[in-house]
């Protein structure tokens, strides 16, 4: 029987290299596993779990991130054809939005990435 460590929030945004706004975030969208203990929140400690599992699923994050951020532009690009200003502007504020969360997550892919390959470096 393997026993599953949680963390709490701040923690998880540090290992992250993200904000404990972001884990939050992620926990509610179920980017990442954890558990809700009344009103708080614990994130699955995956530091000992399989690096292709945990790199699988920040891919999937970035992924969904990007759809969200093309998905933007497409809209904004209608708008703008269309001719409404407010809407325009409205479109331009939703696409910054998810263009901080693409960035915020691409930073904690990176982050990911070379602490997975600085402990494959240290196993070997």
């Amino acid at each position: 029987m393997s026993w599953k460590r949680y963390i709490s929030p701040e923690e998880a945004a540090t290992k992250r290299g993200v904000t404990t706004a972001t884990i939050r975030k992620w926990l509610r969208e179920g980017d990442i596993q954890g558990i809700k203990m009344g009103r708080l929140w614990r994130v699955l400690d995956e530091e000992g779990s399989d690096g292709k599992a945990l790199e699988t699923r920040e891919i999937d994050l970035m992924k969904k991130a990007t759809d969200k951020l093309k998905s933007s532009m497409e809209t904004l690009g209608e708008l703008i054809q269309g001719g409404g200003n407010i809407q325009v502007i409205r479109a331009v504020c939703s696409l910054l939005s998810h263009l901080e969360e693409a960035t915020a997550k691409m930073a904690a892919l990176s982050e990911m990435m070379s602490q997975i390959g600085k402990s494959q470096s240290d196993g070997d």
